[in-house]
């Protein structure tokens, strides 16, 4: 039902197809008539040679088969006065193919490649040329003959290393040609991987060759069922036509197109189906349905295309559709390469909808062409074996050449001892090289001795500059130290009046407090903060010294932390701005004892919270701390919301004299100090670089 179903559906559309493919044609002739026209006009008004190949090119391209190989010819001559070479034997590549069954022309095409300057390029067209007409002239002898031009091909390639590169291709070329109509041994790979290792070895230019090997090797795998080899030849044949389009495209050739080669290669896609998917296989029989659509030459090659869904029938398992069709090639390509592989598809059809008739009417077909083959087979290992033994007697000749190599051998033992007496002048000349050498020496020698005799002269000059810088640093040391006594002596001078104006500005700001008007008050807090300030400033500058020398003693009593935290922050408490927030975090928690001096302990926290209270104009600044018991240390965080410390300054800031901005209050020392400080309580001091929003510094000590 679904089959007849089918059937009138062909009936009522293969009128409309041949009705568009018809209006196709018309308007595709029309067009072809028109550009052959236009070209025929730019030619007449071509005025150089090479103007004309351009044109003739797309002319060329205009017409169908036999219409162009007057084109050719003309095309040849003209690029020949152009001097286009290139042109010339891409025209020879056409002839070539167009005339492969005509032997008596095949001598003309020689002379004709042979008039372009020898060139690798050239020689590849006269092997493609060679090649072409060696497959025809084989495909016609008789199989003695046949026999015997194998035979001759294996001995030369045996001994192939008097061979040339292109030599050596047409022997394997032969080879694989005999090996794929009489057999499917092993060898036929073998061969032709080495065939394809040196045709690959061609340049890019040279795609004639290229597309001859690789037609061979897709017919010779599928007629051997190997499909996967198939599959990547046919694969880099597609990639050929690419690089003809893409050349042809090039040179401005517009009408040039490879349609048929493009089916050709789809064709065989569907050949190897097994290696394809289903949606692989359905894109290919869709591009050759394209193809057949748009191009009226492939749309008349009925044969073809009914080759074409026969593989895509059984490649699609439609056995039933499939197996007239077979019959039909089994009846056209009797006796031909691809009768084995259609018989074979045939009996695969047959055992699928199990019809029995033809099943025995193809498995006695297979018999036969397999009874051929042993046979075919059974004469290339005869053939094989005459080879081997002639190799055999071409060892006895090389034995014969043995003694004529030991005859070379003396001569080259005489050239040796032509070499060691030239060797030996060598060296004398090389003696006396070093002679003069050792006379050049003798006289840097002296020269030399002058220069050394200079040279302790400057280092005595550098030993009295040496003396005297350290004469001038014994002067700065005993100058340091005055100042350090200086310092010392004038600690106590400074430290006691300047308490006694502290002293007197806490009075006075004490009598303030209770002063209605404002402006005294705050007079009296500026006072206060300021003498705060100096005698920090004072107490920094006189401490120093003994810090740096290690003078400064550490006294460890039980220190309450709330205490020197709580006592911290009262200090500062004064230099913080209106609308921030000093917060103690550990407030309310139990209080903690370690064993510290609480003084220098509570003089870092109160430099830190004091730089806090320096840069922070709005938010918070935060003092914390935590034991850890394992480590038995205790760490104090300081935390601010101010403008923090910019990148790059993170340890700098702990340098002598060194300010974050040097805009601010303070001599840049509280921080060194502090650091200082920290490291005689046996802790460290550092900033943590993680916290961005403010600054964070970490002030860490042992607690006992």
């Amino acid at each position: 039902m679904i089959l007849r179903l089918i059937h009138k559906f062909k009936v009522l559309i293969r009128p409309l197809l041949v009705i568009s493919l018809m209006s196709v044609c018309a308007q595709a002739g029309a067009q072809t008539a028109h550009s052959v026209d236009s070209l025929n006009a730019e030619l007449a008004k071509a005025t150089t040679p090479a103007d004309s190949v351009s044109i003739l090119h797309n002319l060329y391209d205009c017409f169908y088969f036999n219409d162009r190989k007057p084109v050719l010819y003309q095309i040849y001559e003209t690029a020949e006065r152009a001097k286009d070479y290139r042109s010339m034997l891409e025209t020879l590549f056409v002839l070539t193919a167009l005339y492969q069954y005509e032997p008596e022309l095949e001598e003309e095409l020689v002379e004709m490649a042979k008039r372009v300057p020898a060139s690798e390029i050239q020689r590849a067209h006269l092997l493609y040329i060679k090649l072409r007409y060696q497959t025809t002239n084989f495909n016609r002898m008789s199989e003695k003959e046949r026999q015997q031009k194998l035979h001759q091909a294996l001995k030369d390639y045996r001994e192939h290393n008097r061979l040339d590169k292109y030599d050596r291709i047409a022997c394997l070329f032969l080879i694989c040609t005999n090996l794929r109509n009489t057999t499917d041994s092993e060898l036929l790979v073998s061969y032709l991987q080495q065939l394809q290792d040196l045709i690959e070895e061609f340049p890019y230019e040279e795609l004639p060759v290229r597309t001859l090997f690789y037609s061979l090797a897709i017919n010779t795998y599928i007629d051997n069922g190997m499909y996967d080899k198939a599959l990547a030849a046919n694969k880099r044949m597609l990639e050929l036509v690419a690089q003809f389009d893409k050349l042809h495209e090039s040179q401005g050739r517009i009408f040039r197109n490879y349609d048929g080669s493009l089916y050709q290669c789809y064709h065989n896609m569907l050949v190897c189906a097994q290696e394809l998917t289903d949606e692989e296989i359905d894109m290919y029989y869709d591009k050759i349905r394209h193809l057949i659509a748009t191009n009226p030459r492939i749309y008349g090659d009925l044969d073809m295309q009914k080759r074409t869904r026969v593989y895509y029938f059984m490649a699609k398992k439609r056995y039933a559709e499939a197996l007239p069709m077979l019959k039909e090639q089994l009846r056209i390509f009797n006796n031909h390469a691809q009768y084995a592989h259609f018989a074979l598809l045939y009996v695969k059809a047959a055992r699928e909808v199990g019809d029995k008739e033809a099943l025995l009417y193809g498995s006695k077909i297979i018999n036969s062409i397999y009874r051929n083959r042993l046979m075919a087979k059974s004469d290339i290992s005869l053939s094989e074996l005459q080879t081997i033994y002639d190799v055999e007697s071409l060892k006895d000749k090389n034995r014969d050449l043995t003694f004529e190599n030991q005859q070379m051998e003396i001569a080259r033992r005489h050239q040796g001892i032509v070499a060691v007496t030239v060797a030996a002048l060598i060296l004398l000349c090389i003696l006396i090289w070093m002679i003069r050498l050792y006379i050049h020496s003798r006289r840097l020698a002296k020269r030399l001795s002058s220069s050394n005799k200079k040279l302790v002269e400057e280092r005595n000059t550098l030993q009295d500059i040496y003396s005297k810088l350290v004469s001038v640093r014994d002067k700065a040391e005993a100058a340091d130290r005055i100042k350090s006594d200086f310092v010392e002596n004038m600690s106590g001078e400074i430290r006691v009046p300047l308490g006694a104006i502290v002293e007197y500005s806490r009075l006075i700001s004490g009598y303030a407090e209770g002063d209605s008007r404002p402006y005294i008050r705050g007079y009296a807090d500026a006072m206060s903060v300021n003498t705060d300030l100096l005698i920090r400033l004072v107490n920094d500058v006189l401490d120093l010294p003994q810090i740096e020398s290690g003078e400064l003693s550490i006294h460890r009593a039980p220190s309450s932390v709330n205490g020197i935290c709580n006592f911290s922050l009262e200090i500062v408490k004064k230099h913080v701005a209106p609308g921030v927030e000093l917060i103690f975090a550990n407030a309310g928690q139990p209080d903690t004892t370690i064993l510290t001096d609480s003084q220098r302990v509570e003089q870092v926290l109160i430099q830190l919270l004091t730089n806090a209270a320096k840069f922070t104009e709005s938010g918070s600044i935060t003092l914390g701390y935590e034991v850890s018991r394992q480590s038995d240390t205790i760490t104090f965080e300081i935390t601010d919301t101010g403008i923090g410390v910019p990148r790059g300054m993170e340890e700098k800031i702990f340098d002598r004299f060194v300010k974050a901005a040097s805009n601010t209050q303070g001599n840049g020392l509280g921080l060194y100090i502090g650091r200082l400080l920290a490291n005689m309580l046996g802790g460290t001091l550092s900033l943590d670089s993680y916290y961005r929003a403010g600054a964070r510094f970490i002030f860490t000590i042992p607690i006992a």
